[in-house]
């Protein structure tokens, strides 16, 4: 397998101003450290494998080191969420797009079904490319787009809470993926949340064959 130790300054340039969308293969696997926002320990490691990609989703088979069972989750073709085995988000729960292009605001609305429970909440997204950043993280140093959002989910029974989650995510076009991601959710006014994600190693299909 083929780790990215090597790469990350890559072809793209700073003054880049857009970025295609990613090229992802079955077989691709990224694996990540999910690291406590608090203390900076990390909490597991995970690896998520391409099993299908069609022209409306990306399909994910997710196992967490160290413990039994498998998830299997869904994504549209920019890498946001439909359906991550505990909820379903209609229709995808992100505003990460491609062409990406810095300075342009995004806005998106969604539902979010609780699929344990069955419950609704309603979510408000805006968010915007705000540049580029050389990120470290354990599989390199990468050149990589700075996305900053902000989310608002509303339960839609009467007694239910109001959910508020800052995130900021670091997407490396050599990777095809997230390096760097991190979120804080505020709730009642304290901070309930508080995590991030950082890229281990990344091991294309092709480099497999």
């Amino acid at each position: 397998m083929l780790t990215l130790l090597f790469l990350g300054v890559g072809s793209w340039a700073h003054a880049a101003d857009l970025v295609n969308a990613p090229t992802v293969r079955v077989g691709d696997v990224w694996k990540y450290n999910r690291v406590d926002g608090f203390t900076n320990e990390v909490l597991f490691e995970y690896t998520r494998r391409v099993v299908a990609v069609s022209d409306s989703e990306i399909t994910i088979r997710q196992e967490t080191k160290g413990r039994d069972g498998i998830v299997i989750m869904a994504y549209d073709p920019f890498w946001n969420v439909i359906d991550d085995g505990s909820f379903k988000y209609e229709p995808s729960n992100g505003v990460q797009t491609f062409p990406a292009i810095i300075g342009k605001m995004m806005r998106k609305e969604y539902r979010v079904k609780n699929l344990r429970t069955g419950t609704f909440a309603v979510c408000r997204v805006t968010g915007q490319y705000v540049g580029w950043e050389k990120v470290a993280v354990p599989a390199g140093t990468f050149d990589a787009l700075r996305l900053e959002d902000e989310i608002e989910c509303r339960g839609t029974d009467a007694e239910a809470a109001i959910n508020r989650t800052a995130h900021k995510s670091w997407y490396a076009p050599v990777v095809n993926r997230l390096v760097r991601s991190e979120e804080q959710t505020t709730r009642d006014g304290r901070v309930r949340n508080k995590q991030a994600a950082e890229l281990v190693g990344y091991y294309p299909a092709a480099a497999t064959k």
